[in-house]
């Protein structure tokens, strides 16, 4: 199911023509993957998936996954962050 968003997406991601993925063509993944924010993983419908030029990247290029629900980022980060004190 593809969806056009307007919203920026990625807000902390640099492009070349500035910060977020704004007038991304912004898809569920239909494929597993690692979200780009923490690593962790994510099951075939439950991301979302753009895609990221290289030629206007600084960091991140080509086929990006994110959670869609952001708690599970932010509970995986801080779970970490734990595991190590």
């Amino acid at each position: 199911m593809r969806t056009n968003k307007v919203e920026v997406i990625a807000k902390d991601v640099m492009t070349t023509t500035g910060s977020g993925i704004a007038k991304a063509d912004v898809r569920t993944n239909n494929k597993s993957g690692r979200c780009r924010i923490c690593r962790g993983h994510v099951k075939a419908g439950e991301g979302h998936l753009y895609y990221i030029d290289p030629d206007e990247a600084y960091g991140h290029s080509g086929w990006i996954v994110e959670h869609k629900d952001k708690s599970q980022c932010q509970k995986r980060i801080y779970d970490e962050a734990n595991l190590y004190r």
